[in-house]
């Protein structure tokens, strides 16, 4: 291997990780990484050349390795190009024909930008003044299937020392806190016959209350239901497909083995399983991706997995800072602080407010405003706004006096419309 690659990539590992080669080149070499208690994964380590015709080359292998990886893969190395014009400072910053084929290799091979914590730029020529430039040649590439498998990891870009490029550092955590998941509901419900039955029932159900409180009960009764029928009927979207699949490869065997009439209609079944199998889960990972300007039906499940893995990476809160400016990294730690922060918030009296953040608000309601906003509603002005132009009969000690919408007397008199 290092007589491909002339030298220009090394790759150590400590021991008790496996690596095994599986190709190499003067730009790329990919290996199959063994980890204790982690999947195992490809990892293809880059170093571009510097050449963007050279580079055309490599971009050519990843999209071949895309082609063969069946499970999850990371690209990671320095590419010698960027992506957006913000990953550059300094120099030329324009959309170049080097980037445009870089993100068209990125696509092909259907990879990922992974998130990331520390500096944008991970390299920089380390001239003064106007001469510097930054730039973020290093970087990682997933895809779709190592953010299904290996969902739990931080990528961090550590700072430069003797080097003008920086460092990146890989972590797995600890993926065996188990957190209740949300009801939500399911659009792939909608398309059983049986869906408008289960509600319907779940929601007649005789139910003794308040009526608001009763819209309580009918809502979480129903949940409960929704929950049960999607274990019992949906199942798993993703191996409904597969079913509907090994279905119609029987049915077809059958077929040829015994062309019956009977055969034939399980087959015909089968692929309307299928087409519904796959329509369920396309709207599945549609709903998920909150993508709303793609028709259904075009089978686009590809490109909303793939949407759907770049949002959760993205939501991923990796470590927070706590009130006593400690960096906690632990899911225990950090939901033991939001849970004391929040707690705090809502418990704690006669809070100060903070006049440094308020001195940020603009002024709109003046002190005449506010003081006319605070000032208790009169009787008269309830009557003139609910009846604007009739006149009351007020019936007191004094008598009765007919008086028009301009209303003057105290609450201890009644009043009749007339």
């Amino acid at each position: 291997m290092e007589e491909v690659t002339e030298g220009r990539i090394w790759i150590l590992a400590k021991q008790g990780i496996q690596v095994q080669s599986v190709s190499a080149s003067r730009q790329c070499v990919s290996c199959l990484v063994t980890i204790d208690n982690i999947s195992p994964f490809m990892l293809s380590v880059v170093y571009a050349s510097c050449n963007k015709d050279h580079r055309k080359v490599l971009w050519d292998e990843l999209r071949r390795i895309s082609s063969i990886v069946p499970g999850p893969w990371m690209v990671c190395g320095d590419f010698n190009t960027t992506v957006p014009i913000e990953e550059r400072l300094g120099g030329v910053t324009s959309f170049t024909e080097a980037t445009r084929d870089f993100i068209e290799a990125i696509n092909d091979s259907c990879l990922i930008d992974a998130v990331f914590n520390g500096s944008t730029f991970t390299w920089c020529n380390n001239r003064s003044g106007r001469s510097r430039r930054w730039a973020r040649l290093y970087r990682m590439l997933l895809n779709g299937s190592w953010l299904s498998s290996l969902p739990m990891f931080t990528i961090n870009h550590l700072t430069r020392s003797c080097s003008d490029h920086s460092p990146i550092l890989l972590r797995f955590k600890d993926n065996s806190a188990n957190f209740p998941q949300p009801f939500r509901f399911q659009r792939i419900w909608t398309t059983h016959d049986d869906f408008k039955r289960v509600v319907r029932e779940a929601w007649d159900a005789e139910v003794v209350a308040a009526p608001m409180f009763k819209v309580f009960i009918k809502m979480k009764h129903l949940k409960r239901k929704l929950k049960d029928w999607n274990k019992t009927v949906f199942r798993d979207v993703h191996n409904n497909v597969q079913n509907a699949e090994d279905e119609i490869a029987r049915a077809e065997s059958n077929l040829i083995h015994s062309n019956y009439t009977d055969n034939l209609e399980k087959l015909q079944i089968a692929h309307e399983n299928l087409k519904r199998a796959l329509l369920q889960q396309e709207l599945f990972w549609k709903q998920k991706s909150r993508i709303r300007w793609l028709q259904e039906g075009d089978r686009n499940t590809k490109f909303f997995h793939k949407s759907v893995m770049e949002k959760r990476q993205k939501q991923v809160i990796d470590k927070i800072r706590s009130l006593m400016g400690e960096i906690l990294e632990k899911c225990k730690d950090i939901g033991r602080e939001a849970e004391d922060y929040f707690k705090d918030l809502f418990s704690s009296q006669h809070r100060a407010a903070n006049a440094t953040i308020l001195s940020f608000i603009p002024m709109v309601v003046t002190e005449q405003m506010n003081s006319d906003l605070m000032r208790p509603v009169t009787l008269e002005e309830v009557w003139q706004r609910r009846f604007p132009s009739r006149s009351i009969v007020l019936l007191g000690r004094m008598g009765s006096v007919e008086l028009s919408s301009h209303l003057v007397g105290t609450s201890s008199e009644m009043m009749f419309l007339k």
